[in-house]
């Protein structure tokens, strides 16, 4: 019996394309992709972990896009969902993405590209109900306070819209 393989990761999306090129660069056929605090190790399964690396990433990130542009948003986007599996869910479609010729994300009859194509979907309709209905208040130190409470991850994508919306306006948003 093949033993599988558990990579574990600090849970960044540096982290996460750092994996996946070492399924690849170490040939690692059956292997599973967890973040190092939830990790769940099998019986028959070896550990990993691996260290960021963001030249690795990066060239994970341009061999992607290269292959099929349109597909970054939606593997960024199903990343922040924080899915429970959708490490593994991703390294599969990033490998159907390396080996296919045609494009894989409108193959929306294959379960695995629907079930991110939809995870994307929600991510992105969170950002933009957050971006439209986050209400500021003004503090007694004169820094405008909002409380978030979002479905998924979506900080890292309207941090840019509030960085560029009050420029001249101190402001936290606290993530409950």
């Amino acid at each position: 019996m093949e033993q599988a393989t558990i990579l574990l990761y600090d849970g960044s999306f540096n982290g996460f394309l750092t994996a996946v090129f070492k399924t690849y660069s170490d040939k690692i056929i059956t292997a599973d992709i967890q973040r190092a605090d939830q990790g769940q190790h099998g019986l028959f399964s070896d550990a990993v972990y691996i260290v960021t690396d963001t030249a690795l990433a990066q060239r994970v990130w341009n061999g992607i896009r290269k292959k099929n542009g349109q597909a970054i948003k939606e593997i960024y986007f199903a990343f922040l969902s924080e899915q429970e599996g959708i490490e593994r869910l991703l390294l599969s479609y990033i490998q159907r993405i390396f080996s296919e010729v045609r494009a894989v994300r409108t193959d929306l009859g294959n379960e695995m590209v629907l079930r991110i194509e939809q995870l994307a979907r929600k991510v992105g309709r969170e950002k933009h109900r957050m971006e439209a209905f986050v209400r500021f208040q003004l503090t007694a130190d004169g820094i405008y306070f909002a409380n978030i409470e979002p479905d998924f991850n979506v900080l890292p994508l309207i941090s840019r819209h509030f960085r560029s919306r009050y420029a001249d306006q101190e402001w936290i948003i606290y993530d409950l």
